[in-house]
């Protein structure tokens, strides 16, 4: 939970969460994001778009702080 608020937080290098959302969008991700944050079923994402959004080393962090490999 800590590797995602930290996503989140108001740290101004990431922007918080509407520059998340941002970067989902620009991804063409709108329509995923969306539904995670909006009532109903949540859109699946693979791994290949996640690291497009976040970038490797987001992602290498995020597994690091969960005690997992990228891949996972």
């Amino acid at each position: 939970m800590d590797a995602v608020l930290g996503l989140l937080g108001n740290n101004t290098e990431r922007g918080g969460l509407a520059s998340l959302i941002s970067a989902f969008q620009e991804n063409g991700l709108g329509d995923t994001v969306a539904s995670w944050i909006s009532t109903g079923q949540n859109l699946p994402i693979s791994s290949e778009q996640l690291q497009a959004v976040l970038g490797n080393e987001q992602v290498q962090a995020i597994a690091q702080k969960l005690g997992l490999s990228a891949e996972d």
